[in-house]
């Protein structure tokens, strides 16, 4: 809607045309070689712009805290020991899926192999007690329950 200028004429949806200077209603305007009026069911869900909801905010994981959780692990996988970049940083104990907050006491380092078992393979059954027993060592106060997003 770049050249059509919106205003009503008589409860009818009139447009000023830039291009044909005139004033124009939305069939002529979707009629038009210009098409400069686009229906709101045409505008692309991505074009639209909202704001992100508490939740997202609260399961997001910051840069910040990811180096904070990096230098924690000393750097490493907790499973494999492996080397990993901080970016990694971002296992979640409680899964984003199920409401995970993201805060360094929910999260931990792994490999891409080992978070991939542990969040989309049976190994996780095995997996978990080391991840849980890891967050326990590191926050005494530690519990499963914080760890939920809560309204």
């Amino acid at each position: 809607m770049n050249n059509c200028k919106y205003f009503k004429i008589k409860m009818n949806r009139s447009f000023e045309c830039k291009k044909q200077k005139k004033i124009i209603n939305i069939s002529e305007c979707s009629n038009c070689i210009y098409k400069e009026y686009k229906e709101y069911k045409d505008i692309q869900k991505s074009q639209i712009k909202t704001k992100p909801s508490k939740r997202t905010k609260a399961l997001a994981i910051t840069k910040d805290i990811k180096l904070i959780v990096w230098e924690r692990d000393k750097h490493e996988c907790i499973f494999c020991h492996c080397e990993v970049p901080w970016n990694l940083a971002n296992s979640h104990f409680i899964k984003r899926s199920h409401g995970g907050l993201g805060i360094e006491e929910n999260l931990f380092c792994a490999c891409l192999k080992c978070h991939h078992d542990f969040d989309d393979t049976p190994n996780r059954v095995w997996m978990l007690p080391i991840a849980e027993n890891h967050l326990k060592k590191e926050y005494s106060y530690w519990n499963k329950d914080m760890l939920i997003y809560k309204k």
